[in-house]
């Protein structure tokens, strides 16, 4: 094919155009934004997509997600996924092996939705990333979205995000922890590849908004879609500095305020521990747990099953940093780059770390 073939899809109430350049581009990144971010300018959304699918025409898809009644929003979000699968299904194979989809926020969940329906019909994209995904962690769809990807489902997730901890933890969906807060679940399917962003990386980055020279600012608007971009394109990136590492990520329970604590081992019982100061507690008064990193900080809390669950996942995760370094792995690229026909692999234990099945680019044809 010598030339850009645009095809116009529409399903239901959606329309949208999906533009696949087989001559000039690898690949096509479609993004979605998040809650009220459909009507306004998307250029630097789309910038810093580029760097993260270098060579790819992007494209942005928006959405009917503008209305001031988040639950209102929210449903929306769930229905424009299903049209969007829909349209996306009725593409030829060959310019769905092309695609790329990222979501932010409830664009996020809009991309999990039309995931699920691909998966459906035994079709699939190439690739896709959940970024501060506004969905329950243990949402339905999940483990089906995981399989409309024929590559790598990237998510990444932030412990330092209000929105999802304060806003959305507290009303957004009852007092259901978001995807976006708190990763994939286990057992994690071996083609999500987890990362998580962290609070400090905002002080490296200022992006082009209003008040965003403020550092203070910056932390508290983490939920700001082009930090999560940016984020990704640095781990894409071969060329761009490494970002942080992944910090010590604990599965949260209750909605939590992270405070230090006095720890005299009273009212408290420690059931388990991890070095290097790892303490998994249980009060012996009202039976509520919690778990407290090294510095004595209330990392999270809630009932005994949830915190057990937390508190072994951050065993395994310690485990597996302990057997395979992050200096190993530090030109991994996140995005496979290969035909996208390829069967999405079984789901497998946590244990096996979806990092050690990261697809590197291979060369343009």
């Amino acid at each position: 094919m010598n030339h850009s073939v645009l095809r116009h899809c529409r399903a239901a109430a959606s329309s949208f155009v999906i533009a696949v350049s087989a001559a000039n581009a690898a690949e096509t990144a479609i993004f979605v934004p998040g809650w009220c971010r459909n009507g306004g300018d998307s250029a630097q959304e789309l910038a810093l997509l580029a760097e993260a699918f270098p060579g790819a025409r992007c494209e942005a898809h928006p959405w009917e997600g503008d209305g001031v009644d988040f639950w209102a929003c929210r449903d929306e979000a769930d229905a424009e996924g299903r049209r969007f699968g829909a349209a996306l299904a009725a593409l030829p194979e060959e310019e769905r092996a092309e695609l790329a989809l990222v979501g932010h926020s409830l664009g996020a969940r809009v991309v999990v939705r039309a995931l699920a329906v691909l998966a459906a019909e035994g079709r699939t994209v190439r690739t896709a990333a959940l970024l501060g995904a506004a969905l329950p962690e243990d949402d339905p769809d999940l483990a089906a979205a995981a399989r409309g990807c024929a590559g790598s489902l990237v998510v990444v997730s932030s412990r330092g995000d209000a929105m999802l901890k304060w806003l959305y933890g507290s009303g957004g969906e009852g007092l259901a922890q978001a995807l976006g807060l708190n990763g994939w679940p286990a057992p994690v399917p071996t083609n999500v590849v987890q990362r998580f962003l962290p609070p400090s990386f905002t002080d490296g980055f200022v992006p082009d908004a209003p008040l965003m020279d403020f550092a203070a600012m910056r932390r508290l608007c983490l939920h700001y879609a082009p930090f999560y971009l940016r984020y990704l394109a640095d781990l894409e990136s071969p060329d761009a500095a490494a970002p942080p590492d992944d910090p010590d990520v604990v599965r949260q329970g209750w909605p939590n305020l992270a405070l230090p604590t006095v720890d005299a081992e009273v009212w408290w019982v420690v059931e388990d521990r991890l070095e290097p100061g790892w303490k998994l507690e249980r009060n012996t008064f009202f039976g509520q747990w919690r778990i407290l990193d090294p510095a004595g900080w209330r990392a999270a809390w809630g009932d005994e099953a949830a915190m057990r669950r937390s508190f072994d996942e951050l065993k395994s995760r310690h485990a597996e940093k302990a057997k395979k370094p992050h200096a190993e792995n530090a030109e991994t690229l996140l995005f496979g780059r290969g035909s996208g026909e390829a069967e999405p692999p079984p789901v497998e234990p946590h244990a096996k770390s979806a990092e050690s099945d990261l697809r590197a680019k291979s060369a343009a044809p």
